[in-house]
């Protein structure tokens, strides 16, 4: 028995070690080192659990009938004694041997023939071991085969993250089968890769975008200089000076909001309550001549809402909506905030004209950088957007435990829209003030 239970363990540990370790690189202290150790896999130590739980199992079900069969009953065999022939005090009444050779005696060419309750009993001990040997051994390839079955997902999802590993993020794992703890391991696995791979191109888009953003205004100052060192004696070195001061300021501007948007996904919040009202009205009085230049009509609804939150950063948050309503808009258009109460929630809405986005364009909005045709486009000689005010915006939002709403309009344009958790408090009076 248990030499069979040995050779089982050896034959897994062999397969374990000869199968498991691929072409990737070991270890152990290389090649030529000696046999290959045992590895105590998962599956090995699984086998050999449900190997020596059946060992005891069927172990103490046999000694049990043992046992039983030793003490519990009283044996009564044949006998040819004579009739008036006592054993022991008790007299033996004499029982024809062929009216119970039937019954007790099997047939000759079996060969077993039980003649005393010892014989029985020795041999239902032989009978029992060797059951056993055979159960343990059935045990442990039945074992072998359903844990190597059970465990196959999870060998699914170590290639998964080993290709991961390796920079390739579009394997996906879409392991079939019930929903039960390895299925929702694998779909976790797979939301994770999804968004590893999104945030991997955005990064990328990011990286493209950013260098063509810095590129730009040097390209431009290095051209202005070549046209002017080319004919020194036909351009005004004041006039030069002026553009590449707007130059370099442009640059500035692209540095100062890579460097915001950097702070606000770093910030430590330092959380004040807030009217919602009066920071509205600050942010639309910061684009209001920039939309009287544009022909960009603004309209605002305010409710006084109280909410806790940075003002610094809140006031970014809804200029930079406003910024982004009135520069990406058509000539004539219009561009609305309205602040909304409702049970414990405060929404600020913005919404303006222009041109139909499409719904595929939305998610990637909120990427730094991003441009699509006709969002970046000057409107009515107003100043061009960097393609960072709806990131921005985003990452306050996310700062603050909230996230930013972006829809696009049937007839043109976006809505934004960002939710805060209404302070049911009273405001303060001026003379409390």
């Amino acid at each position: 028995m248990s030499a069979a239970l040995l050779a089982t363990a050896r034959a897994a540990s062999e397969t374990e070690t000869g199968t498991g370790t691929g072409t990737g690189t070991g270890t152990g202290s290389g090649i030529g080192s000696g046999p290959p150790r045992f590895r105590r896999t998962i599956r090995t130590r699984l086998t050999l659990a449900y190997t020596l739980l059946m060992l005891v199992l069927a172990g103490v079900t046999l000694l049990a009938l043992y046992l039983f069969m030793r003490w519990a009953p009283t044996y009564e065999f044949p006998t040819t004694a004579s009739p008036h022939q006592t054993t022991g005090g008790t007299q033996l009444t004499p029982v024809p041997v062929a009216a119970v050779s039937n019954v007790l005696t099997p047939v000759a060419a079996k060969g077993l023939v039980v003649k005393s309750a010892d014989t029985l009993l020795s041999t239902l001990l032989f009978a029992s071991a060797a059951a056993l040997a055979v159960l343990v051994c059935a045990a442990a390839g039945v074992g072998w085969v359903a844990t190597g079955r059970m465990l196959r997902p999870l060998h699914e999802i170590t290639v998964a993250a080993r290709r991961a590993g390796s920079g390739r993020l579009d394997h996906r794992i879409a392991l079939p089968g019930p929903q039960d703890e390895l299925k929702e391991l694998s779909d976790t696995f797979d939301a994770m890769l999804a968004r590893l791979e999104q945030a991997f191109h955005a990064h990328q888009r990011f990286a493209a975008n950013a260098s063509h953003e810095l590129r730009t205004p040097l390209a431009t100052t290095q051209a202005v200089l070549d046209v002017a060192l080319a004919d020194p004696a036909g351009h005004d070195v004041t006039a030069l000076a002026r553009k590449l001061r707007v130059v370099n300021r442009q640059s500035l501007d692209t540095v100062d909001a890579l460097l915001d948007l950097a702070d606000s996904a770093q910030s430590v919040l330092d959380g004040e309550i807030v009217d919602i009202a009066e920071a509205v009205c600050e942010a639309v009085a910061a684009v209001t001549d920039e939309a009287r230049t544009a022909d960009i009509g603004l309209d605002a609804v305010l409710t006084h809402a109280l909410v806790q939150a940075d003002p610094v950063l809140l006031r970014q948050l809804l200029v930079n909506l406003m910024q982004n309503a009135v520069r990406h808009n058509t000539v004539g258009g219009t561009a609305s905030v309205a602040v909304s109460v409702k049970d414990d929630s405060v929404t600020i809405t913005v919404r303006n004209s222009g041109e139909i986005i499409p719904d595929a364009a939305i998610p990637l909005l909120t990427e730094p950088f991003y441009r699509r045709a006709g969002r970046t486009a000057e409107t009515g000689g107003g100043p061009r957007g960097r393609g960072l005010g709806l990131a921005l915006a985003a990452t306050i939002a996310a700062a603050h435990g909230t996230q930013l709403v972006l829809m696009a309009n049937a007839r043109g344009g976006l809505t934004a829209a960002v939710t805060f958790l209404h302070l049911n408090l009273t405001l303060p009076t001026k003379e409390e003030a």
